[in-house]
């Protein structure tokens, strides 16, 4: 925002905290499948690097269409166009930076972080019956 040289108003907030929900998706997803994939036996190393690869895809291609949603809000004509000119710049780049993070920083901090647990702790013996 600082170096689109956009204010901080109400609409750039509203396009923080619904880029938040958007972002935080795609690190969940590459972090979740590097998981299930330690809990598998893999070495950390190899889980980050075969889990990485599995997701890329389905990451990328979410970021396209997130990012090809939003994107055009910025040829708007008028009043609308110059109001949802910032809000729109603001989504698509922070869907952008967090393709770029959940495919480069999270794996690598997923294997250095994630480890297989040989024994559960009690609140998952305790309410896994439940499930």
């Amino acid at each position: 925002m600082y170096v689109s040289g956009f204010s901080i108003n109400v609409l750039i907030m509203l396009a923080v905290v619904l880029s938040v929900g958007l972002v935080v998706d795609d690190a969940i997803v590459v972090a979740e499948n590097i998981y299930v994939r330690i809990e598998h036996g893999m070495s950390p190393r190899e889980a980050g690097i075969e889990g990485s690869n599995e997701i890329f895809f389905a990451v990328i291609s979410t970021t396209i269409t997130l990012i090809s949603v939003f994107l055009p809000i910025v040829f708007m004509d008028g009043m609308t166009g110059r109001l949802f000119k910032e809000f729109s710049i603001v989504i698509a780049g922070s869907v952008a930076i967090s393709s770029f993070v959940a495919l480069t920083f999270t794996p690598m901090l997923a294997t250095k972080i994630l480890k297989k647990r040989e024994k559960k702790n009690w609140l998952y013996n305790k309410t896994e019956p439940f499930f």
